[in-house]
């Protein structure tokens, strides 16, 4: 898969609902690691635990293309990127280029990610991924 087909997979499931930054970082990290066949992005331990800025980059050409809205200031706390009506169709066939079990994986794990708060999400992948808290600044 394409990292802007990923991207829109994980769009897809949110509906009219929006990511903050952490909760689609730590989306793709998961999906990757735990159903993705491939690595199409390339996480390393930083502030809050995996990242890669080539989610935001891609997000910002989803932006430019129509198909993401970008809420809020760049590196702003509550910055929130959600699907555009216009892009529900593209997302929804990203979202079947995935496997069925997949398919299900990602839709869980939506759910698990927007009924943590910051701190919990953050927490939950330093007790399942210990060595991404190697360049924390999280202490909580």
């Amino acid at each position: 898969m394409e990292q802007k087909d990923v991207l829109l997979a994980c769009l897809a499931v949110a509906g009219k609902e929006s990511y903050r930054p952490v909760q689609i970082q730590k989306m793709v990290f998961l999906l990757q690691d735990r159903g993705l066949k491939e690595k199409v992005f390339n996480f390393t331990p930083f502030d809050y635990g995996p990242f890669d800025p080539q989610i935001y980059q891609k997000l910002e050409e989803l932006s430019s293309e129509g198909v993401v809205e970008i809420l809020g200031e760049p590196f702003a706390k509550n910055r929130k990127y959600r699907l555009r009506p216009e892009g529900q169709e593209r997302a929804n066939a990203a979202f079947k280029k995935l496997s069925l079990q997949n398919q299900e994986f990602i839709s869980r794990l939506f759910g698990w990610i927007k009924g943590l708060s910051f701190a919990q999400l953050v927490g939950a992948i330093y007790i399942d991924y210990p060595e991404m808290r190697v360049n924390s600044v999280f202490r909580g």
